[in-house]
């Protein structure tokens, strides 16, 4: 009888979720399906048995090398495939796996690999290469109790044995969605069967390779750099898992605070190995932007955009992400004042990736809504689909941080036209609404933000804070009482009792002295932007004894982040008379007399600031455009007294067309 050619073999414990996906991928191609679980308490074991007849129950030894030889010794054909239970065959595979198995000249296959995993909100794919095809001979098994393999056995049995990596073959693993207690149960077990390995053989490579995956995995860095940097002095820097050895070197020096010795490894060692690697350019962009080397950093990203295709085995996690890349680039051209630019880089990021938040950020930034309102929408009409209510509530969040105020009330009022609003739109908008003095509207559209929601602490400090400004207490009162209520956000509730009390506070008064700083911060911006001065000073006396010795640097920032320059520069000026002024003080205050129409202070400031190391492209683009405009008000003195004189029209046109953009 001839012999059947693949048995898939997998080795599970509490797999129901992902199982049945699995077993439906092979169910077309394997000629028979070997199942070992290892002591499920689920339904894996009921789900295996609708597609195999051959599925073992046995008792974990703390080895999975164990488990899965147990595995190979039930398996009858010619060839083994191994997947994990939380993994899949790509439907296009299939084919190509058949005829690979027809190829006499290998024993066995590396193959793709893509790892689905979750950064922030977002679900994001790092390619790989396993070892997961190859004969099914008796003297080929595996070795390891973690991170088991096999490839190396089958070359010391078989020094001939030729081994082909074949991208066109691919396995999609959905496991990296563990919740948190499962993650460090799994690093705890790994690690345990790790330093039992290293114990006993010192010099295994691949086993001090995971051990020091493992010990980043949880945030032992400094054991973890250890066990790369042993590894990378002894391997083969043609093995396949080098790639990923150099990534894990260059992030353990970063987040340790070494960035120069990341930055050396990547020029004199990764880059010198792998050229090529889109990795690599990343890290050397994210490193060089985040320490101030933003030419560096333009140029690395650059690069990377212009990686050649990537082998799997180069397991990149952060190249392929295009958007991030043109996202970053956006960053740098704003930083050196190219807003052109970074608008081209932001709208490729989203091209790239529709719900790249922070490139849809930096456009409406730059488009300055709250002052070009009409332009803002025509604008992003041409990039967005605004009939979607979905994303004018998300440009509602984006205006209102920009306090674009009438923006966000109209977004979030055409979203309600067309669906069922969340309590965080009733949120914004009725804060819109307080802010923009439309205050009857906004009283019902806050009350409609239920309890039991998030929104809702944020919706009664608001109203608290209104009816507080208008000294009607009882109404004040009750706001805080609902607060209080809740349950939510102690240190909110405990500022607002001080307003209520109207107390002097001192530290020694506050019993959630952690964080109530910035409550307090907050509920003084939203007081300037309620035009309320007198509630202003009213709350500040309350709070002022909580700053010290930070108060005035606490006024001047909040008088700058709001534009009140009249307040920012005196206080900005006693800062200055008690010598606490920096760099980006002096060029504050350029900004602040240049505003306020006053060019020679604010030339005096700048060229200071300058003077004193503030070598930031803003404050050079700061001094050329009060240039300009000092050049206009002079050409325009000199047509007025000689309104003959063309050239001097000429000029004062040429000038006006082209304005140096705030």
């Amino acid at each position: 009888m001839e012999r059947k050619q693949l048995s898939v073999c997998l080795v599970v414990k509490n797999e129901e979720k992902y199982l049945l996906r699995c077993l439906e991928s092979i169910a077309g191609i394997a000629d028979e399906i070997v199942v070992v679980d290892t002591g499920s308490t689920d339904r894996t074991i009921e789900i295996a048995r609708q597609y195999s007849d051959k599925v073992y129950s046995i008792k974990w030894r703390d080895n999975f090398g164990m488990a899965r030889n147990y595995a190979l010794g039930k398996a009858t054909c010619e060839w083994i495939l191994f997947l994990d239970g939380d993994e899949e065959l790509t439907p296009e595979s299939i084919g190509r796996i058949l005829a690979n198995l027809l190829n006499n000249d290998y024993e066995g296959f590396l193959v793709k690999v893509l790892n689905y995993y979750e950064s922030g909100k977002q679900v994001k794919i790092a390619p790989d290469v396993v070892f997961r095809i190859f004969r099914n001979k008796k003297e080929y098994r595996y070795s390891g109790a973690v991170y088991e393999q096999i490839c190396d056995n089958i070359l010391a049995v078989n020094p001939c044995a030729k081994i082909a990596v074949t991208e066109d073959i691919c396995i999609i693993h959905y496991g990296y969605f563990p919740d948190e207690a499962v993650a460090k149960s799994t690093i705890e077990r790994n690690t345990k069967l790790l330093l039992k390995a290293v114990k006993r053989n010192p010099h295994s490579l691949p086993d001090r390779f995971h051990l020091g995956i493992e010990f980043f995995r949880d945030k032992q860095l400094d054991k973890a750099l250890a066990e790369f940097l042993f590894v990378a002095d002894r391997a083969d820097p043609q093995a396949f898992y080098v790639p990923k050895l150099f990534r894990y070197i260059t992030k353990c020096h970063y987040l340790l605070g070494n960035a120069e010795d990341a930055l050396w490894f990547i020029d004199d060692v990764w880059s010198k190995l792998y050229p090529d690697h889109g990795d690599l350019f990343f890290l050397k962009g994210q490193i060089s932007l985040e320490t101030g080397r933003y030419l560096d950093a333009y140029e690395s990203f650059q690069h990377c955009l212009e990686a050649p295709p990537q082998p799997a085995y180069y397991a990149n996690l952060y190249c392929h992400h295009k958007d991030q890349v043109f996202i970053r680039l956006g960053e740098i051209s704003e930083y050196y004042c190219d807003k052109e630019k970074a608008l081209e880089y932001y709208i490729r990021a989203l091209q790239d990736n529709p719900r790249a938040a922070a490139a849809l950020t930096g456009i409406i930034k730059i488009l300055n809504p709250r002052e070009n309102s009409d332009y803002t929408m025509e604008a992003l009409n041409t990039v967005f689909d605004l009939s979607d209510p979905g994303i004018q509530l998300d440009l509602a969040n984006l205006f209102f941080a920009e306090r674009a105020y009438n923006l966000a009330i109209d977004c979030v009022s055409y979203a309600a036209g067309k669906v069922s609003l969340p309590p965080e739109a009733h949120l914004i908008k009725g804060l819109s609404l307080i802010r923009s003095r439309q205050s009857e509207d906004a009283i019902q559209e806050l009350s409609l933000i239920p309890a039991n929601c998030s929104a809702y602490g944020s919706a009664q400090e608001n109203l608290f804070l209104y009816f507080w400004v208008k000294g009607e207490e009882e109404k004040s009162g009750l706001h805080l009482k609902n607060l209080k209520n809740s349950g939510q956000n102690p240190r909110l509730t405990e500022a607002l009792d001080i307003l209520q009390e109207g107390l002097y506070a001192t530290p020694d008064d506050l019993t959630n002295s952690s964080g109530i700083n910035q409550e307090m911060i907050e509920i003084l911006g939203i007081l300037i932007e309620m035009k309320n001065r007198a509630g202003f000073e009213q709350a500040w006396n309350c709070f002022e004894g909580l700053f010290v010795p930070q108060s005035t640097q606490v006024l001047v920032d909040l008088f700058y982040k709001y534009n009140i320059y009249d307040l920012a520069l005196i206080q900005y000026l006693r800062l200055l008379g008690q010598n606490q002024a920096t760099p980006e003080t002096l060029y504050r205050l350029g900004e602040i007399y240049q505003n306020l129409g006053s060019p020679a202070d604010a030339e005096h400031y700048l060229q200071k600031a300058i003077e004193k190391g503030y070598n930031n492209p803003r404050v050079h683009w700061g001094l050329a455009r009060l240039y300009q405009q000092m050049a206009i008000k002079t050409l325009e003195e000199g047509l007025y007294n000689y309104p003959a004189g063309g050239e001097i029209a000429e000029l004062l046109k040429n000038l006006k067309d082209n304005l140096i953009e705030v």
